[in-house]
């Protein structure tokens, strides 16, 4: 073999170490940065129970500013428990009016709202909607 062929098979060689050699370490560098993560079911849950929190407030507001609207100088209070968008046979919503009436709302008034929160709730019983009156 000539010296020509000789040196041009130890660079190719040369090369292809030097080649290989800087594969091992860019594939080593890269998987110790691509650590998988993957996400953990408790927050998911977490965030579906943060829109329905946001989704009860929301509706705890709308219905307290119909309220005021329905009883004229009254300062409504809503406040929804056992809240849940699949069921609304647990849901309880209390209602707390401080107006000139004091307890003593006239049934037109107590009506109106039942039938307010009902449309709200579909299924919600009658029972689980709870009206107090309050002097302010």
């Amino acid at each position: 073999m000539s010296k020509k062929y000789k040196r041009m098979y130890i660079s190719i060689l040369v090369f292809l170490v030097i080649f290989l050699c800087t594969g091992f370490l860019v594939l080593s560098k890269r998987t110790e940065k691509d650590d998988i993560t993957y996400e953990n079911f408790t927050e998911y849950q977490s965030d579906l129970t943060k829109k329905e929190e946001y989704k009860k407030a929301d509706m705890e507001r709308r219905m307290q500013d119909v309220i005021q609207q329905m009883v004229e100088d009254s300062v409504p209070l809503v406040s929804i428990d056992n809240f849940s968008t699949e069921d609304s046979s647990d849901t309880t919503v209390t209602i707390t009016l401080k107006s000139s009436y004091g307890n003593d709302i006239p049934k037109e008034q107590r009506e109106n709202i039942e039938n307010l929160v009902s449309g709200y709730f579909s299924g919600i019983p009658q029972e689980n909607i709870i009206i107090n009156g309050e002097e302010p």
